[in-house]
């Protein structure tokens, strides 16, 4: 299986992935949508989920679903993927 990743972030994109690794670098979990469309200056945490579901289906991040912070470790992950 190929593990490069072939979608690039969009601008938004790259604020929010930008914020999770900080955040999860500082305190190793992730944060909530609130606080990412807070922190990137979203009106709205749908944004973030969005912003969010994007980057699943492009392969940057994976989700537990069913809770509030819920992102894998996208540190470990961006390895895995070689990113």
């Amino acid at each position: 299986m190929d593990t490069n990743i072939k979608f690039p972030l969009s601008v938004r994109e790259e604020k929010v992935w930008t914020y999770i690794l900080g955040y999860f670098s500082d305190k190793n979990y992730s944060p909530t949508r609130q606080e990412i469309a807070d922190a990137v200056g979203f009106n709205h945490r749908n944004e973030a989920t969005e912003c969010i579901n994007n980057m699943i289906k492009k392969g940057w991040i994976r989700v537990v679903p069913g809770k509030a912070r819920n992102i894998i470790d996208p540190i470990d992950y961006a390895k895995k993927r070689r990113l």
